[in-house]
C-alpha cells in the first residue's frame, strides 16, 4: 500500500494486487485488485473518524465459457465495492462504528450480475469486537 499524509492527520492510500490465481478447472481465473482510501478524524480530540475505501476487482475466467450474442466467450465479471465507516472513540477502550458497504457485481454472465447493500454496528472493547 502507499500512503500519503495528508494535513490533519488525514491519510490516502493506494493498493494493487495480482493475486487469487486459481488452477483448478472450474475455477481457474486470473483477478487484480485495485483500491483506494480515505482516512481522517473528524474532530481535534481524534475520538470521531471517517473513513472510506473503493476497491475495482475485475476477474477473468481462463475456462469458463459464457455464450454472448450467441458468440461463446471467457468469463469475464467486474466487482465494485465502496464502504464507508464512522467511528467514535467513547472510552480509552472501547469504540463504536457504524459502516456502510455498496457492492455491485457486472458480468458478461447475465445469471452472474447483482447489487448489495449491507450496514453494521460494531463494538470494539480492548481488541475485541462484536459485531
Amino acid at each position: 500500500m502507499r500512503t500519503t499524509l495528508l494535513p490533519g492527520e488525514s491519510r490516502f492510500g493506494t493498493t494493487y494486487r495480482d493475486h487469487n490465481r486459481a488452477w483448478d478447472w472450474r475455477n481457474n481465473y486470473f483477478r487484480r485488485t485495485y483500491s483506494l482510501e480515505f482516512q481522517t478524524p473528524l474532530s481535534r480530540q481524534r475520538r470521531d473518524s471517517l473513513s472510506a475505501e473503493f476497491r475495482y476487482a475485475p476477474r477473468t475466467y481462463q475456462t469458463r465459457l459464457t455464450k454472448v450474442r450467441g458468440v461463446r466467450v471467457p468469463r469475464h465479471d467486474d466487482r465494485w465495492v465502496f464502504d464507508v465507516t464512522y467511528e467514535r472513540l467513547i472510552r480509552p477502550n472501547l469504540a463504536l462504528a457504524f459502516e456502510y458497504e455498496f457492492e455491485k457485481r457486472t458480468s458478461n454472465d447475465l445469471d452472474k450480475r447483482f447489487t448489495s447493500n449491507a450496514f453494521g454496528l460494531t463494538f470494539t472493547f480492548d481488541g475485541w469486537s462484536i459485531k
